[in-house]
């Protein structure tokens, strides 16, 4: 379980977050909408410490702590917690799809060199990708880098993985692989944030939909409500500019 409480977060005078609540439950899967410069990707890396917040507390697993006064090593102990999937991939250009994924277990976690290898190719075969084990990143398509960087989030056995638009860097051909593998995570019980801007997907997988405006979550409720039955005008207006057809599913 994920649980935050009113994150604030400014860029000089600037407030991008506004007092930020959400909870995720074990084995949800929850996803933020909004439009661009709304604050989700802000939030996320508020929430993994990639980004130190102004206020606000968070809880996962036996952690609870107040963000903006964080020691380094309360960071270090939130970010073991979690897995955390980019927008640009973020892998290392130097280092193979396996070595990419062996690093956080090494680094991080002091997993022996050969168990590290074992639970990598473990990961990169959930993702589908055991024939690219030795293949560099610019090696890699969109997509497959993509799928690599989750199998380096999954690797580690996060308690929750934060997936930031995770379809915004690909070209439109090969978004469905990904979406496909974070379905697939998904029907196996990780528990996930992820901010995108695929309705349909957000439709298909999510257990809770958030819409995020201005710095604040407007609304948020389970995913058939949210979409049948929003009840913020600003929700509204999102659904119809996002979605040509939402018109005829309310």
């Amino acid at each position: 379980m994920l649980e935050i409480k009113n994150i604030r977060k400014k860029y000089n005078d600037l407030e991008i977050l506004k007092g930020v609540d959400l909870r995720v439950e074990k084995g949800n899967v929850d996803v933020i909408l909004g439009q661009s410069g709304s604050g989700k990707t802000t939030l996320l890396r508020c929430i993994d410490v990639l980004e130190n917040a102004d206020a606000g507390e968070i809880a996962i697993g036996d952690i609870h702590a107040n963000l903006s006064h964080l020691s380094q090593r309360e960071a270090i102990r939130i970010r073991r917690k979690m897995g955390f999937v980019f927008q640009n991939y973020g892998l290392f250009k130097n280092k193979t799809a396996l070595e990419n994924v062996m690093l956080g277990l090494n680094v991080v976690r002091g997993v022996s060199k050969k168990e590290a290898e074992n639970i990598a190719k473990e990961a990169i075969g959930k993702v589908g990708l055991l024939d690219r084990l030795d293949h560099y990143p610019g090696q890699l398509s969109g997509g497959q880098q993509q799928r690599i960087g989750i199998a380096r989030a999954f690797a580690t056995s996060p308690e929750v993985i934060l997936m930031d638009e995770p379809t915004a860097s690909l070209d439109p051909g090969l978004v469905g692989e990904v979406l496909t593998t974070i379905e697939n995570l998904a029907n196996s019980g990780v528990t996930m944030l992820i901010v995108t801007h695929e309705l349909s997907f957000a439709r298909k997988v999510a257990s809770n939909v958030m819409f995020m405006d201005d710095g604040v979550i407007v609304e948020s409720a389970p995913t058939k409500d949210f979409f049948l039955k929003p009840t913020q005008e600003k929700t509204i207006e999102f659904l119809r500019k996002s979605s040509p057809d939402y018109g005829y599913m309310i």
